[in-house]
């Protein structure tokens, strides 16, 4: 989750960094992530962007608003954004891709909570808990699903 002092320095940084920049290509979906969501067709942000000029970016709570003058890219909860300097090496998945008029790039990639090691989760259902050794067992609450130690969490 982009935090909100996380998105003010971003768009800070975004401002200094790529004000002025004109777009010279866009390609979308290389990794297609089910948490990336797009307005419209992503296939066709190439044509729509391209020539566009980044103006200012914004932080609005945990969102980074990006205005091309009439048309705003949003980026929020789960996507990483990086920017690479011509020659720097492209991650192996991206969901945008936004190359620049002197080759630098922008690179937006989803990943929801990165890193995040489940401990009670449909991975680890049926294992001995850590903690105590108990059963992690999985039970329907309110219209979903819950895990829990039963050894450690009491009904």
């Amino acid at each position: 989750m982009i935090e909100i002092p996380e998105a003010i320095a971003l768009s800070e940084h975004i401002n200094e960094t790529l004000a002025g920049k004109r777009i010279d290509e866009v390609i979308v979906n290389q990794s297609p992530h089910k948490f990336a969501w797009s307005f419209g067709d992503p296939y066709e942000y190439d044509a729509r962007l391209n020539d566009k000029i980044i103006r200012k970016s914004r932080a609005y709570g945990g969102l980074i608003e990006i205005s091309l003058g009439t048309t705003i890219l949003l980026f929020g909860d789960g996507v990483t954004l990086r920017y690479l300097i011509k020659g720097e090496k492209l991650p192996g998945k991206h969901q945008m891709l936004i190359r620049f008029d002197n080759k630098s790039i922008l690179i937006a990639s989803v990943q929801m909570y990165g890193g995040y090691i489940t401990k009670l989760s449909k991975k680890t259902v049926k294992e001995a808990c850590k903690v105590c050794d108990g059963q992690i067992i999985k039970k329907a609450y309110l219209g979903g699903s819950i895990y829990y130690c039963e050894g450690c969490q009491q009904e």
